[in-house]
């Protein structure tokens, strides 16, 4: 990762956890941008600015130990005065939560109506009831952190906060994800969040007691949340990166999976904020170069990535799950690729003989894999690895 200063001593500081080093990453430019709030942004023209809030939600398999890792960050961010909200919630508990942290005097807003969620279950948070509520569609509509919100309450009618602010820091496994996707993919909610897949988890001991080293740089790193919390202004965007991403800009190209579709759409937004983080994280101000644009890509190019096993299963026949599953178990085997009866030990329990036959045949047509030949017979490989090999 592209990241120096903060962001460098926070990977230190989580450097023996086990969990995916991109779990901490992640964590850690969620714990600067919870702490900015809306007190920095960029003005992108015509009146747009937009603050480095993010929702941000860790997605691996169990035991990959991603709750573990969205728990470093938050206690850091309380000490710089952040209000981290960890229970389950309706869209009338948010508001009122929100209004709870507002303070308006005399039409000066002395404090934002702010807040950041954290779960270490997203499906805690997007439960059945939260999405029949329309927490969703709140969350939505409060993503671009509006100077002033009107709601109604049935006691008052018309009400409203000011200079609302939320970021999002969750963690979830795929099943529990796929559980509220869908709602979320299609109302435009998936587009404003930011999903990071882990890889592999880290080979850590099982016991170990907390250095004098990691008690200074978690000393170090709350004092330098607290220089953050007092930032404030637009951040200065310079003109060779402004040149910079107007060239990346121009040169993107559509994803061929549709389902990324929403997320190519906000893609830019959330360069933007990375990159503010990115800054803010080296310089302690907010001045975004080029090279804090280049880390900022490098991190969504990285994420994008991820999205493809994120999305796994989530589509529109009973076979897609199938299909990413055994695209998956091929692209692990390497150049050696897999034999049918390797695929088939592996799937027993969740696809038929005849299934695993369709998802193989499907994978082939649509040159995703490609099969070679050994003393042992027909090998399924992955068509990219073979081509690059």
């Amino acid at each position: 990762m592209v990241v120096k200063s903060w962001l460098r001593k926070y990977l230190q500081y989580t450097d023996r956890s086990e969990a995916p080093e991109e779990f901490h990453f992640w964590t850690g430019v969620a714990t600067i941008a919870a702490t900015l709030e809306r007190n920095i942004w960029v003005d992108t023209g015509h009146g747009y600015l937009l603050f480095p809030n993010m929702y941000i939600v860790l997605v691996a398999r169990s035991g990959m130990k991603k709750s573990s890792a969205s728990e470093f960050g938050p206690p850091l961010a309380e000490e710089a005065g952040v209000v981290v909200y960890k229970e389950q919630i309706t869209p009338q508990a948010l508001i009122r939560h929100l209004k709870g942290n507002m303070a308006v005097k005399e039409g000066e807003v002395l404090k934002p109506a702010s807040t950041w969620l954290h779960t270490t279950e997203m499906s805690v948070l997007m439960g059945k009831a939260a999405l029949q509520s329309g927490l969703l569609g709140l969350l939505t509509g409060i993503y671009l952190s509006p100077a002033k919100w009107q709601y109604e309450t049935i006691t008052r009618g018309k009400d409203y906060l000011y200079n609302v602010c939320v970021n999002l820091l969750g963690a979830t496994v795929p099943k529990l994800f796929r559980s509220w996707a869908e709602e979320a993919l299609m109302g435009g909610f998936m587009a404003r969040m930011m999903l990071i897949w882990g890889t592999k988890a880290r080979e850590k001991p099982l016991f170990y007691e907390i250095s004098d080293e990691e008690l200074e740089l978690s000393t170090e790193l709350a004092a330098g949340l607290k220089t953050f919390r007092k930032l404030e202004g637009q951040a200065v965007v310079t003109p060779s990166c402004k040149k910079f991403l107007e060239a990346w800009y121009k040169n993107r190209t559509l994803p061929e999976d549709e389902r990324l579709g929403g997320f190519y759409e906000r893609e830019h937004d959330h360069l933007l904020k990375i990159a503010m983080v990115l800054a803010v994280s080296e310089r302690d101000e907010p001045v975004i170069d080029v090279h804090h644009a280049e880390g900022a890509i490098i991190a969504v190019e990285n994420l994008k990535i991820g999205l493809k096993h994120v999305y796994a299963g989530l589509g529109t026949h009973a076979l897609v799950e199938g299909l990413d599953r055994v695209h998956q178990q091929i692209l692990e085997a390497g150049v050696d690729g897999l034999r049918m009866a390797d695929l088939v030990r592996k799937n027993w329990y969740v696809l038929r003989k005849e299934e695993l036959e369709e998802c193989l045949g499907t994978l082939l047509a649509g040159e995703r894999i490609t099969t070679i030949r050994s003393g042992r017979g027909i090998r399924y490989a992955s068509a990219h690895l073979q081509e690059s090999g």
